[in-house]
Formats: C-alpha cells, structure tokens, sequence
C-alpha cells in the first residue's frame, strides 16, 4: 500500500472486541483499490486481511475521499 495522501485509515470496531483493529483503504500499483484490515501487536503491525475493494467499498471510498 503507498502513502498516498487519499489512503484512508479508519477503526473497525465491527469485527473485534479483544483488540483494536483499523482498515486502510487506498490504491496500490496498477490503481487497485486495496482494502487491508490490521491490529499492532508488540510493537509490530499484524496484517489480518488484505484484498480488493469490493465494487460497493469502491464507490464509498471515491465519494467520501475527495
């Protein structure tokens, strides 16, 4: 994932109750739209998901990042 400054991080409280968990949703090489969910763990990042954006994830990145 780049540092794109339109890269957007938010917390996913829906899927965890035991650690805080966030998601960052932006694009990677070729303009994928990637959606990663990740924990830090000891000082370490934890990828726990990554995968591309679904259409819908898609439309709601493009209307709220801008």
């Amino acid at each position: 994932m780049s540092s794109h400054p339109l890269a957007v991080i938010f917390d996913d409280r829906a899927h965890s109750v035991d650690e805080q968990r966030e998601i960052i949703i932006g694009h990677a090489q070729q303009n994928r739209l990637l959606l990663i969910s990740f924990t830090e763990r000891s000082n370490a990042i934890r990828i726990i998901s990554a995968r591309l954006a679904t259409r819908r994830e898609c439309e709601d990145y493009e209307r709220n990042a801008f």
